[in-house]
């Protein structure tokens, strides 16, 4: 019996980490999970267009021949659904991370935060 339930606790221990590196991994969506480094259209196939997209010029004075051709952040917006958002944040035209969060309110600004 000891036996047994050494073994239950070593199974449930690695069970559980393994489902916090895969919910670490990125946003679980219908036809897959987004992770880092995934194009728009790879993000599109995986959880349909977007509910709302923003666009945050970081130089919006940068002229469009510099070094940096992508002087912006591109979100994308999932939801609300059961009163979580997800926001999809690319970088370069990649996706460079996710995160879910609760507004607190039902004001547009909360509902889709530039910085949750």
């Amino acid at each position: 019996m000891k036996e047994f339930l050494r073994l239950a606790k070593i199974t449930l221990l690695a069970s559980t980490a393994l489902i916090t590196d895969y919910a670490a991994a990125g946003y679980l969506c219908r036809n897959g999970v987004v992770s880092a480094g995934d194009s728009y259209e790879a993000v599109e196939r995986k959880c349909g267009k977007p509910d709302r997209k923003r666009i945050l010029q970081i130089a919006p004075n940068a002229p469009q021949d510099t070094q940096y051709p992508h002087a912006a952040i591109t979100l994308w917006f999932y939801g609300p659904a059961n009163g979580a958002v997800t926001q999809v944040r690319f970088s370069n035209d990649q996706v460079v991370n996710t995160t879910t969060y609760r507004p607190h309110s039902r004001d547009e600004q909360e509902i889709y935060q530039t910085d949750p």
